[in-house]
């Protein structure tokens, strides 16, 4: 006995949405100029041991950090300016 294939109704196209609902079902985009990453994505982003960003951290030398309740992040601009640091000091030590 043969079946015969269901047919679906036609739907007519859905409207374009525009950007700001697109933005709203999609939830807030990453701003790389505001927000902040974990310890843990920190190490993973430089590639550390989690050991030594304490070690920074207790001689001065991590990024700067930002304390929510228990919870220690390090913001993005932190991060590249502690990045910019450590260039500005490798390349005086190669002169050096």
């Amino acid at each position: 006995m043969k079946t015969k294939p269901h047919s679906t109704p036609d739907i007519p196209d859905a409207p374009t949405p525009d950007a700001a609902s697109v933005q709203a079902w999609q939830g807030p985009t990453h701003d790389p100029e505001h927000g902040a990453m974990s310890i843990e994505a920190f190490c993973k982003r430089y590639n550390i041991n989690r050991s030594t960003f304490y070690f920074m951290r207790r001689d001065g030398t991590a990024p700067d950090v930002l304390m929510i309740g228990k919870r220690v992040l390090i913001p993005y601009r932190a991060a590249r300016e502690w990045e910019a640091r450590v260039i500005e000091r490798s390349r005086a030590a190669d002169v050096a």
